[in-house]
């Protein structure tokens, strides 16, 4: 509620307005808005993989040198190398 609405006067009452603060601010804002929208792109690039891993019936798929697995979370992640040891 402004200062005006609530019948305030004087110094000190006004809100404070920080240019190098208000700059930061609207540059946080608008590094949110970009992320919330690639993660929405991700998110449904992703079922697009998950329901074309399933439609093609794959345990594992090797792409850019990397084998993927279809997780039971329905998430594909990397698959981390097997290194031989049964220690």
């Amino acid at each position: 509620m402004a200062a005006e609405e609530l019948g305030l006067r004087g110094d000190g009452v006004e809100r404070k307005s920080i240019k190098a603060l208000d700059e930061a601010m609207g540059d946080l804002i608008s590094a949110r808005e970009k992320r919330m929208k690639f993660g929405k792109a991700e998110k449904e690039a992703g079922a697009i993989v998950v329901a074309l891993w399933k439609e093609n019936k794959l345990k594992a798929y090797n792409y850019d040198d990397k084998t993927y697995v279809l997780k039971h979370s329905e998430k594909v992640v990397v698959e981390k190398p097997d290194d031989g040891d049964d220690d």
